[in-house]
């Protein structure tokens, strides 16, 4: 973090920098489409919010990293535990599925949609329910081998959706065959975010682009998109700031 002006005038020397937004005549991004789904399973998550602990299951959530991954677990719709050496998984009722299950039922049958989630369960369920309704997809996370699937849903009219993790698709890719992305869950970080929606608006791309985000009702979710929105990544200091504000509005 030193000479770094110095640096800069070495590189400007050689270099020429050329924004995306200058160099390629790329359809708008449409504003996000915040949909807001109600959570089901209130009495849980106000008890591993307030408590840290959903004794029942006897599932503990100690630090705040710990207890931020089971409140967002929580409101896509299950939990992960431990019972003894054994890892558990907790599968409770969400209305995210039936939300994306009606918004792909409105889709038309010759556009492709994209979809991000987080967590290998939620990328799982999106799965069932596309083959319930007979969509073909292919999915592209860490375990996937075929790191060129995306290509397939690129070029192949017969598969409609492809299935993304952040982690694994939200760089590097081009999947401007569809305009349109559903964001099941939302990611920490902005820069992610910022790449995802990028997949889509690349060169090639002729149409306005959508963005849908699906978010559990009074839940971190909100905060966090809220966070991503303003270009910030959801730190430790925001969650304890969410914590301190969610507890404050049950004991008043």
């Amino acid at each position: 973090y030193i000479h770094v002006k110095e640096l800069q005038e070495i590189i400007n020397a050689h270099s020429y920098r050329v924004k995306k937004v200058d160099c390629l005549d790329l359809p708008e991004k449409l504003p996000d489409e915040v949909v807001k789904v109600d959570l089901l399973e209130k009495k849980l998550y106000k008890k591993l919010a307030t408590e840290s602990a959903i004794l029942e299951y006897e599932i503990l959530a100690e630090n705040p990293l710990s207890r931020l991954v089971k409140l967002r677990q929580l409101s896509s719709g299950y939990l992960t535990y431990k019972e003894g050496r054994e890892d558990k998984l907790l599968d409770l009722k969400t209305e995210k599925l039936s939300v994306l299950e009606e918004i792909l039922e409105g889709y038309p049958d010759d556009k492709k949609v994209v979809i991000f989630a987080e967590f290998k369960y939620s990328i799982a369920k999106i799965s069932e329910l596309l083959r319930k309704l007979k969509i073909r997809f292919v999915v592209l996370d860490g375990d996937q081998k075929d790191k060129t699937i995306w290509r397939k849903f690129q070029t192949d009219k017969r598969i409609r959706v492809i299935v993304c993790q952040y982690q694994t698709a939200s760089a590097g890719i081009d999947l401007f065959a569809s305009d349109t992305i559903i964001y099941y869950e939302p990611t920490l970080r902005s820069n992610t975010l910022e790449q995802s929606r990028d997949r889509i608006h690349r060169s090639g791309q002729k149409n306005k682009c959508s963005y849908i985000h699906l978010l559990t009702r009074g839940t971190v979710e909100v905060d966090i998109y809220r966070a991503l929105a303003g270009y910030s990544d959801f730190s430790e200091a925001l969650f304890t700031r969410y914590m301190e504000g969610y507890r404050r509005s049950y004991n008043s």
